[in-house]
């Protein structure tokens, strides 16, 4: 189990509250930047949880992609924004 397998789980938890609280009717989409070698290991984990929730009649999750920045503007995003003053 790898560090980003860990973080992509925690982040997954409160948004799918998000989902539940907004009454699922939302869809959740998924990118992440190409490069690290476990980037796999999270698409594995967004299946897993498709599989589950549409077994349960649940549609909310949609698409796991993964793309480099040059690819897929929304990943430029935080390296665009500027950083906070301190």
């Amino acid at each position: 189990m790898s560090l980003l397998h860990v973080c992509f789980r925690a982040c997954m938890s409160p948004l799918l509250d998000l989902l539940e609280t907004r009454q699922w009717r939302d869809t959740l989409n998924i990118v992440m930047e190409r490069g690290h070698k476990n980037v796999w290991d999270c698409e594995r984990i967004f299946n897993e949880l498709k599989s589950y929730f549409r077994f349960a009649d649940g549609h909310f999750l949609g698409e796991f992609t993964v793309a480099s920045k040059e690819t897929c503007a929304p990943l430029m995003l935080p390296t665009c924004s500027p950083q906070p003053i301190q």
